[in-house]
């Protein structure tokens, strides 16, 4: 839901994308090992890279009537 509001208001709405979708995994790391170090960090970087590059590849397929 934040997504399409942020579409609106900022250049990069596939950062709020990522931070969201990948929210879930922060949430399981800490209840499953019930802490947060380094390696949830790193996993948190790469998820939201990914998710950042696929959101800006994909988001030059669409057309501008999308936006």
């Amino acid at each position: 839901m934040i997504y399409p509001f942020m579409k609106r208001i900022t250049y990069w709405p596939q950062a709020w994308l990522s931070i969201a979708a990948n929210f879930g995994a922060v949430v399981a790391w800490v209840a499953v090992t019930n802490e947060f170090d380094l390696q949830l960090l790193a996993l948190m970087t790469g998820a939201w890279a990914w998710t950042m590059h696929l959101g800006r590849f994909t988001s030059s397929w669409s057309s501008k009537e999308s936006s």
